[in-house]
């Protein structure tokens, strides 16, 4: 993203960001606008099913140097603020950065699953790899505000699966990414996080480069093993502990699909 950084501006100056946002209920854009409406602020409006969306995001910074300090929320209609949300002290999103990275840093994304589009701000910008931080703020349709959930902004790497509306995220704990612990979240109640599946692999012969699966799933209300399953560096993997009508699926789908 580049954009003109001055004290003054004459003129509104149009941006246009490429983003990828998919929702439940529709899409919410392939494209967002993005504009200086002032020497300070940014503004965000994204489209859903070819129309500009009910909300603009305004970010507004006190110096170029410093971070945003709030995020306003304004109608489309009539640029009436309807929510003022304030930013931690601890992101680092400064107008260089943002205008040298050209970094997505403010999207919107269903994270619940209920048709509303939520509000995901990028923490610090550079980041350090694999280290990519989120503010996950909840679209609430009662109060017409996005409030933080804390629960899925301490999650890192999430992966929206719309089609079992899960949040799916991924550990690595080690060999080079060969071991690592995945979870499966659901969303309860609209904001609750709650794992509903949990893979867990492990080298058990790294001169083999053998590797097992542990599947466990929520039965009764805990984690519990349901399939262990062994997976060689050159032949087809197989059941070392389980049912087969209920481990099958993971001796031939990838490990992130739930059926």
């Amino acid at each position: 993203m580049s954009t003109n950084l001055q004290k003054r501006t004459p003129t509104r100056i149009k941006l246009f960001v490429s983003f990828l946002v998919i929702t439940c209920l529709g899409t919410f854009s392939g494209q967002s606008l993005a504009q200086q409406a002032g020497p300070l602020d940014l503004r965000f409006q994204f489209t859903q099913n070819g129309f500009p969306a009910r909300h603009i995001f305004q970010l507004t910074w006190n110096d170029e140097n410093g971070n945003p300090t709030s995020i306003n929320v304004l109608s489309s209609d009539n640029d009436e603020i309807i929510q003022q949300i304030p930013l931690p002290t601890d992101i680092n999103l400064t107008l260089k950065n943002i205008r040298d990275s050209r970094e997505k840093f403010l999207e919107t994304l269903d994270y619940n699953f209920d048709g509303y589009a939520d509000l995901r701000v990028t923490k610090a910008i550079p980041y350090p790899a694999g280290g990519k931080e989120y503010l996950v703020y909840l679209y609430d349709p009662v109060t017409s505000n996005y409030v933080l959930n804390p629960a899925i902004t301490a999650l890192q790497g999430v992966i929206i699966d719309e089609d079992n509306k899960l949040l799916i995220t991924t550990t690595f704990t080690g060999r080079g990414g060969t071991e690592f612990t995945r979870n499966f979240y659901r969303i309860v109640d609209g904001v609750n996080l709650w794992v509903k599946e949990r893979h867990i692999q492990t080298v058990t012969d790294p001169k083999e480069l053998t590797a097992q699966l542990d599947i466990r799933q929520r039965v009764n209300g805990e984690l519990q093993r349901v399939c262990l399953i062994e997976i060689p560096a050159e032949r087809q993997r197989k059941i070392k502990w389980g049912l087969r009508r209920r481990c099958a699926e993971y001796l031939k789908k990838p490990i992130n699909v739930i059926r």
